[in-house]
């Protein structure tokens, strides 16, 4: 296991040219939001999945459909069936502890330390951020 896994401090990466630097993305149901309706955090509480923005917005500019964007972002089939599907912007990123994923943490689809979904989109975890602090927006056609 390398012993820095902070995916915002690699060696060498500069921080405008990072994937993360216009902000991350979590893809997640209205289902999963509701299930932590009393939180003041969107979603679990203490970590959440994101990509880079941009690679969401590719994805869904470019038609993708439901399966499409599971197998993508390396969920199991059906994991986005209940309820609508809403992305989650968090703008500041880079600056809520991302990190690579802990391998226990992941599903059957996980690739421990290598910082990517199965489809290839750049992941990393989060600090959970405040449901004001972030902007949830319904994808609709999915």
């Amino acid at each position: 296991m390398p012993a820095n896994t902070n995916v915002a401090s690699r060696p060498g990466t500069a921080l405008e040219l990072h994937p993360f630097s216009g902000g991350g993305t979590a893809v997640t149901t209205t289902a999963r939001i509701s299930e932590h309706i009393d939180s003041p955090f969107i979603g679990h509480p203490t970590d959440m999945y994101v990509a880079p923005t941009s690679q969401i917005d590719d994805l869904l500019t470019r038609g993708a459909s439901l399966h499409d964007v599971e197998v993508m972002l390396g969920l199991g089939e059906g994991d986005l069936s209940v309820g609508s599907v809403v992305r989650v912007d968090i703008p500041d990123a880079l600056d809520r502890n991302l990190r690579l994923p802990d391998p226990s943490t992941g599903n059957r689809f996980h690739r421990p330390y290598a910082g990517l979904t199965t489809g290839n989109l750049d992941e990393a975890v989060i600090e959970s951020p405040l449901r004001t602090e972030v902007s949830s927006t319904v994808v609709e056609g999915l």
